[in-house]
Formats: structure tokens, C-alpha cells, sequence
């Protein structure tokens, strides 16, 4: 929380929608002035409810052995995630040459490096 401003957006991720630390982080978000989208196996609870936007991945069966630990639910929520990102970033008009800008190491940025913009 120590460096949300106002203006900023942040991704709260939760299956259930009731994870007690996730709603006291939204309540503080909100009155910075952060808007908050919340990922939730549904839109109905507390967590959705709270958030400026919630986006729903369904329920899903986990698929350890116990059917306990997010398996299965954390996989849909990552999906969720990077198709918001990739939304956003094309509709940000965020190119080849902003990626190498932003994410000079490894072996993309590598790639990146050597294309001439």
C-alpha cells in the first residue's frame, strides 16, 4: 500500500471473494482514490461487491489430491489476468519498441534489443 497513489489501478485476486486481508486492503485502496478490479470464481461476494470492476473465472474443481490448494482456480485467474493485460495494452497502443523500453533483460529483451525501430 505504501506506494498506491490516486489514479492507480490495482488487481485483487481471491476465488472465494472473502479473504479477510484482501477486503482491508480494498477498503484502504478506495480511500486513496485506487480503483480496483477484483478476479473472483463469482460476482457475488464481498469482494466483487467492494471492487470498482470484477471479473469472474467460474468455479473450478483444484486438482491436487485434496481438491484444496488452488490448482486449477489459480491457472483461470492467471488467464484472467493476462487477457486483461493484453486488452489494456493494445488499447494502449503499447508496441515493440515501449516492451524493450520497459523489459531491457533476459532473452526477449535481448531480441528487443537488436530491432531496429
Amino acid at each position: 500500500l505504501g506506494i498506491a497513489r490516486e489514479g492507480d489501478v490495482a488487481l485483487l485476486l481471491s476465488y472465494s471473494g472473502e479473504t479477510a486481508e484482501l477486503l482491508s486492503v480494498n477498503k484502504a485502496l478506495g480511500q486513496m482514490g485506487v480503483k480496483t478490479i477484483a478476479i473472483t470464481k463469482c460476482l457475488d461476494n464481498s469482494l466483487a461487491r467492494g471492487c470498482d470492476l470484477s471479473i469472474s473465472i467460474g468455479t473450478h474443481e483444484e486438482v491436487d489430491a485434496n481438491r484444496l490448494a488452488p490448482t486449477a482456480s489459480a491457472v483461470a485467474m492467471m488467464a484472467a489476468g493476462d487477457a486483461l493485460a493484453v486488452v489494456l495494452s493494445d488499447r494502449m497502443g503499447f508496441t515493440k519498441k515501449d516492451f524493450a523500453r520497459h523489459h531491457p533483460g533476459g532473452s526477449l529483451g535481448k531480441i528487443l534489443r537488436n530491432e531496429d525501430f
